[in-house]
C-alpha cells in the first residue's frame, strides 16, 4: 500500500501531513485546557467552537480550570 505515495506529489503530501497535525493537535487541546464537555465531531469549526464555549462557560463561573491551560502551556517541554 505505501508505494501508492510514490505516486503523489510532494505538496500533496505535505498539505496530507500539515491538515493531520492540526487536527492532532486540535484534539489536544481538551486535556491541555482541562475541558469536560468537548465535542466527538473532528472537524475544524466544531472543535474551535467546543473550546470557545467552554472557554466562555468557565471563565466567568471560575471553576478553576483555567489554571489547568495555564499549567499545560507552560510546563509542557
Amino acid at each position: 500500500m505505501g508505494f501508492l505515495v510514490d505516486f503523489l506529489s510532494h505538496a500533496a503530501l505535505v498539505g496530507f501531513m500539515a491538515g493531520a497535525a492540526i487536527m492532532i493537535g486540535l484534539q489536544q487541546l481538551k486535556g491541555l485546557l482541562g475541558i469536560n464537555n468537548f465535542t466527538n465531531k473532528s472537524d475544524v469549526v466544531s472543535v474551535l467552537e467546543s473550546v470557545y464555549k467552554s472557554l466562555r462557560h468557565q471563565i466567568p463561573s471560575g471553576e478553576g480550570r483555567i489554571q489547568s491551560g495555564v499549567r499545560g502551556c507552560t510546563c509542557t517541554p
